[in-house]
Protein backbone atom coordinates (compact mmCIF):
# COMPACT_ATOMS: atom_id res chain seq x y z
CA UNK A 1 0.00 0.00 0.00
CA UNK A 2 3.06 2.62 1.06
CA UNK A 3 4.50 1.39 -2.39
CA UNK A 4 1.20 2.30 -4.55
CA UNK A 5 0.63 5.91 -2.65
CA UNK A 6 4.38 6.92 -3.46
CA UNK A 7 3.66 5.51 -6.99
CA UNK A 8 0.52 8.10 -7.02
CA UNK A 9 2.44 10.91 -5.34
CA UNK A 10 5.57 10.82 -8.06
CA UNK A 11 2.59 10.44 -11.14
CA UNK A 12 1.44 13.26 -9.77
CA UNK A 13 4.63 15.23 -8.97
CA UNK A 14 5.90 14.18 -12.95
CA UNK A 15 2.80 15.44 -14.63
CA UNK A 16 2.86 18.62 -12.03
CA UNK A 17 6.52 19.35 -13.67
CA UNK A 18 5.59 18.11 -17.22
CA UNK A 19 2.82 20.74 -17.03
CA UNK A 20 5.09 23.70 -15.24
CA UNK A 21 7.75 22.96 -18.02
CA UNK A 22 5.39 23.51 -20.93
CA UNK A 23 4.32 26.54 -19.14
CA UNK A 24 7.43 27.78 -19.02
CA UNK A 25 8.39 27.06 -22.69
CA UNK A 26 4.87 28.28 -23.86
CA UNK A 27 5.80 31.90 -21.90
CA UNK A 28 9.28 31.83 -23.41
CA UNK A 29 7.81 31.33 -27.06
CA UNK A 30 5.26 34.34 -26.31
CA UNK A 31 2.27 32.26 -25.71
CA UNK A 32 0.42 30.19 -22.88
CA UNK A 33 -0.90 26.44 -24.72
CA UNK A 34 -4.64 25.62 -23.89
CA UNK A 35 -3.81 22.04 -24.05
CA UNK A 36 -1.06 21.97 -21.60
CA UNK A 37 -2.60 23.71 -18.89
CA UNK A 38 -4.99 21.82 -19.07
CA UNK A 39 -3.13 18.37 -18.67
CA UNK A 40 -3.55 19.13 -14.94
CA UNK A 41 -6.55 18.81 -12.64
CA UNK A 42 -8.53 22.04 -12.74
CA UNK A 43 -11.35 22.49 -10.81
CA UNK A 44 -14.68 23.00 -12.36
CA UNK A 45 -14.95 26.25 -12.04
CA UNK A 46 -12.31 26.77 -14.84
CA UNK A 47 -14.11 25.87 -17.33
CA UNK A 48 -15.67 29.11 -18.05
CA UNK A 49 -12.59 30.87 -17.99
CA UNK A 50 -11.34 28.38 -20.75
CA UNK A 51 -14.26 28.99 -22.47
CA UNK A 52 -13.50 32.95 -22.55
CA UNK A 53 -10.14 32.04 -23.47
CA UNK A 54 -10.82 29.46 -26.29
CA UNK A 55 -13.54 32.71 -27.31
CA UNK A 56 -10.56 35.29 -27.91
CA UNK A 57 -8.31 33.27 -29.44
CA UNK A 58 -10.61 31.80 -31.98
CA UNK A 59 -12.85 35.22 -32.23
CA UNK A 60 -11.69 38.04 -31.16
CA UNK A 61 -11.56 40.64 -34.17
CA UNK A 62 -7.71 42.25 -33.79
CA UNK A 63 -5.76 39.73 -32.91
CA UNK A 64 -2.71 41.52 -33.60
CA UNK A 65 -3.74 42.74 -29.99
CA UNK A 66 -4.28 39.62 -28.07
CA UNK A 67 -1.33 39.43 -25.32
CA UNK A 68 -1.76 36.42 -23.55
CA UNK A 69 0.81 36.79 -20.82
CA UNK A 70 -1.37 40.05 -20.27
CA UNK A 71 -4.06 38.19 -20.24
CA UNK A 72 -2.85 35.51 -17.58
CA UNK A 73 -1.56 38.71 -15.38
CA UNK A 74 -5.12 40.05 -15.95
CA UNK A 75 -6.79 36.72 -14.76
CA UNK A 76 -4.89 36.48 -11.50
CA UNK A 77 -4.92 40.43 -11.00
CA UNK A 78 -8.85 39.66 -10.99
CA UNK A 79 -8.71 36.73 -8.86
CA UNK A 80 -6.86 38.05 -5.89
CA UNK A 81 -8.92 41.42 -6.14
CA UNK A 82 -11.98 39.43 -5.56
CA UNK A 83 -10.56 38.43 -1.80
CA UNK A 84 -10.84 42.52 -0.99
CA UNK A 85 -7.39 42.57 0.52
CA UNK A 86 -5.64 45.35 -0.99
CA UNK A 87 -2.54 46.41 0.21
CA UNK A 88 -1.59 42.95 1.86
CA UNK A 89 -2.42 40.05 -1.00
CA UNK A 90 -1.21 40.85 -4.32
CA UNK A 91 0.28 39.68 -7.69
CA UNK A 92 3.20 41.17 -8.68
CA UNK A 93 4.53 41.12 -12.13
CA UNK A 94 8.46 41.06 -12.95
CA UNK A 95 8.35 44.99 -13.67
CA UNK A 96 6.15 45.24 -10.40
CA UNK A 97 8.87 42.76 -8.27
CA UNK A 98 12.07 45.03 -9.25
CA UNK A 99 10.58 48.20 -8.26
CA UNK A 100 9.52 46.33 -4.96
CA UNK A 101 12.69 45.00 -4.16
CA UNK A 102 14.25 48.36 -5.15
CA UNK A 103 12.39 49.63 -2.36
CA UNK A 104 14.16 47.44 0.14
CA UNK A 105 17.15 48.49 -0.86
CA UNK A 106 17.02 51.67 0.99
CA UNK A 107 17.73 53.47 -2.37
CA UNK A 108 15.45 53.96 -5.62
CA UNK A 109 15.07 56.60 -7.96
CA UNK A 110 11.93 58.45 -8.22
CA UNK A 111 9.81 61.42 -6.80
CA UNK A 112 10.17 60.21 -2.97
CA UNK A 113 6.46 59.62 -1.76
CA UNK A 114 4.35 56.65 0.29
CA UNK A 115 1.05 56.05 -1.95
CA UNK A 116 -1.53 53.47 -1.39
CA UNK A 117 -4.83 52.89 -3.12
CA UNK A 118 -7.30 54.08 -0.95
CA UNK A 119 -10.92 53.12 -2.25
CA UNK A 120 -10.11 52.89 -5.85
CA UNK A 121 -7.80 56.08 -6.23
CA UNK A 122 -4.28 56.35 -5.52
CA UNK A 123 -3.42 58.32 -2.52
CA UNK A 124 -0.34 60.37 -1.26
CA UNK A 125 0.25 58.76 1.99
CA UNK A 126 3.36 61.42 2.28
CA UNK A 127 5.91 62.63 0.70
CA UNK A 128 9.44 61.50 2.19
CA UNK A 129 11.65 64.16 3.98
CA UNK A 130 13.85 65.94 1.76
CA UNK A 131 12.08 64.43 -1.27
CA UNK A 132 11.02 65.96 -4.45
CA UNK A 133 7.71 65.16 -3.75
CA UNK A 134 8.04 67.01 -0.55
CA UNK A 135 10.00 69.72 -2.30
CA UNK A 136 7.24 70.17 -5.20
CA UNK A 137 4.13 70.93 -2.87
CA UNK A 138 2.93 66.95 -2.36
CA UNK A 139 0.73 66.63 0.45
CA UNK A 140 -0.18 63.85 2.61
CA UNK A 141 -4.07 62.68 1.20
CA UNK A 142 -3.66 64.13 -1.91
CA UNK A 143 -5.13 62.10 -4.90
CA UNK A 144 -3.10 61.04 -8.13
CA UNK A 145 -5.52 61.50 -11.13
CA UNK A 146 -3.19 61.48 -13.66
CA UNK A 147 0.49 60.81 -14.53
CA UNK A 148 2.09 62.81 -17.80
CA UNK A 149 -1.70 63.30 -18.83
CA UNK A 150 -2.51 59.42 -18.53
CA UNK A 151 -5.57 58.82 -16.43
CA UNK A 152 -4.83 56.29 -13.55
CA UNK A 153 -8.57 55.89 -12.45
CA UNK A 154 -8.76 52.11 -12.21
CA UNK A 155 -5.03 51.23 -12.37
CA UNK A 156 -3.64 49.10 -10.03
CA UNK A 157 -1.28 50.80 -7.22
CA UNK A 158 2.20 48.59 -8.94
CA UNK A 159 0.75 50.38 -12.39
CA UNK A 160 1.06 53.91 -11.35
CA UNK A 161 4.20 53.69 -9.24
CA UNK A 162 5.77 52.04 -12.59
CA UNK A 163 4.41 55.00 -14.76
CA UNK A 164 5.58 57.85 -11.20
CA UNK A 165 9.05 56.06 -11.17
CA UNK A 166 11.99 56.52 -13.51
CA UNK A 167 15.88 57.77 -13.33
CA UNK A 168 17.07 60.60 -11.49
CA UNK A 169 17.16 64.24 -13.57
CA UNK A 170 13.78 63.23 -15.51
CA UNK A 171 11.06 64.95 -15.18
CA UNK A 172 7.21 63.44 -14.54
CA UNK A 173 3.78 65.62 -14.10
CA UNK A 174 1.43 64.35 -12.29
CA UNK A 175 -2.21 65.65 -12.21
CA UNK A 176 -3.18 66.12 -8.53
CA UNK A 177 -6.60 66.84 -5.72
CA UNK A 178 -5.64 68.26 -2.98
CA UNK A 179 -7.82 67.66 0.22
CA UNK A 180 -10.63 69.76 -0.32
CA UNK A 181 -10.06 71.51 -3.58
CA UNK A 182 -12.40 71.97 -5.63
CA UNK A 183 -10.03 71.80 -8.68
CA UNK A 184 -7.11 69.06 -9.97
CA UNK A 185 -3.77 71.06 -9.96
CA UNK A 186 -1.21 69.54 -12.63
CA UNK A 187 2.86 69.89 -10.71
CA UNK A 188 5.73 69.34 -12.45
CA UNK A 189 8.74 67.09 -10.88
CA UNK A 190 12.08 66.15 -11.19
CA UNK A 191 13.10 62.88 -9.88
CA UNK A 192 16.15 62.06 -7.76
CA UNK A 193 18.28 59.25 -6.15
CA UNK A 194 15.84 58.61 -3.21
CA UNK A 195 17.80 57.17 0.37
CA UNK A 196 15.15 55.89 2.68
CA UNK A 197 16.22 55.94 6.46
CA UNK A 198 15.52 52.26 7.85
CA UNK A 199 14.31 54.41 11.18
CA UNK A 200 13.93 57.56 12.38
CA UNK A 201 14.09 58.77 15.81
CA UNK A 202 13.86 61.79 17.83
CA UNK A 203 13.98 62.49 21.86
CA UNK A 204 10.76 63.36 23.12
CA UNK A 205 10.77 66.89 24.88
CA UNK A 206 11.55 66.63 28.93
CA UNK A 207 12.21 62.99 29.04
CA UNK A 208 14.79 60.86 28.45
CA UNK A 209 13.04 58.76 26.23
CA UNK A 210 13.24 58.53 22.21
CA UNK A 211 10.29 58.23 19.60
CA UNK A 212 10.74 56.02 16.97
Amino acid sequence: MIWTKLKTRLRHLLTLLLVLSLMLGSFLAGGITVSSLRAAENPAEFKVFWEAWDLVGAHFVDQDKVDFKAMTYGAIEGMLATLGDEGHTAFLPPEALEQHESSLEGEFEGIGAYVSLEDGWITIVAPIDGSPAEAAGILAGDVILAVDGENVEGRTLNQVIGLIRGPADTEVVLTIRHLEADEPVEIAITRGRITVASVNWTMIPGTDLAYL
